[in-house]
């Protein structure tokens, strides 16, 4: 995947797209941007429902499924890392 290759051999990539899943995979940083302004700034952002609502993203499943364990990320590893977190 050429993206990944860029981005593994240490060059900066700027990469735009609506798909928050997209974004997710191959990005190390991600910005939000709603009508010309700076609306986040982390992947954890998108497991906020407000957030999503304002700028009209889908949130990825993750989000609602972490929403209904009561822990409120967007990504897969952090779910398990904080209910792993929780047995000890």
């Amino acid at each position: 995947n050429l993206l990944l290759s860029l981005c593994a051999s240490g060059h900066a990539v700027i990469f735009i797209t609506h798909h928050v899943e997209l974004a997710m995979r191959y990005a190390r940083e991600i910005r939000v941007m709603h009508e010309g302004r700076l609306r986040a700034i982390d992947n954890t952002d998108f497991a906020d429902g407000e957030l999503m609502a304002a700028t009209r993203l889908t949130p990825p499943p993750m989000a609602e499924l972490s929403r209904r364990f009561g822990y409120p990320t967007a990504r897969f590893d952090e779910l398990l890392m904080l209910l792993g977190a929780e047995d000890e």
